[in-house]
């Protein structure tokens, strides 16, 4: 765990398997030379942030993948959120998955 972040076991056991799906998007879809993994927190939220600079959403589109739309719905039962969004630069792609620490 990350310097200063203190997750409830709860979070810790919801983080595990979202973060196993967004890896394996990555590896799965992405053709990806890197890839990066965070944990971010406030007093409210609980952040989990998987970014790569693969092909981006090229061969279908955000909504066309299993995984992205399993991942936000675990999050989404955890009272959470899953986003995937493409960044500026051509295939850099960043998931976001945020849930409530409380």
């Amino acid at each position: 765990m990350p310097d200063g972040i203190q997750l409830t076991p709860a979070l810790e056991t919801l983080f595990y398997p979202l973060r196993e799906g967004a890896v394996r998007n990555v590896a799965t879809h992405a053709d990806a030379e890197h890839m990066t993994i965070r944990i971010e927190q406030d007093d409210d939220l609980a952040r989990l942030i998987v970014e790569d600079d693969g092909r981006g959403f090229e061969q279908h589109g955000r909504d066309g993948h299993l995984g992205l739309r399993l991942l936000a719905d675990l999050a989404g039962e955890a009272g959470g959120q899953a986003r995937a969004d493409e960044g500026a630069e051509e295939g850099l792609v960043r998931v976001c998955i945020e849930v409530p620490r409380g």
